[in-house]
């Protein structure tokens, strides 16, 4: 019985909160905080996780 495969398509979009926005030779803001950052993240890991889990 020969493989079917479905044609898939979409489109890729730059992830939330890039850190390519800002130029390579700026310095972090001086309130800048660490632990907001790791919260920041956690966030996107999980937004991604249940994406994963719903597709």
């Amino acid at each position: 019985m020969p493989i079917v495969f479905e044609e898939i398509s979409g489109e890729i979009a730059p992830e939330r909160g890039t850190e390519s926005a800002q130029p390579a030779g700026s310095s972090p803001p001086q309130d800048f905080d660490p632990a907001e950052l790791l919260r920041r993240e956690l966030v996107l890991m999980r937004e991604r996780a249940q994406r994963a889990i719903a597709d």
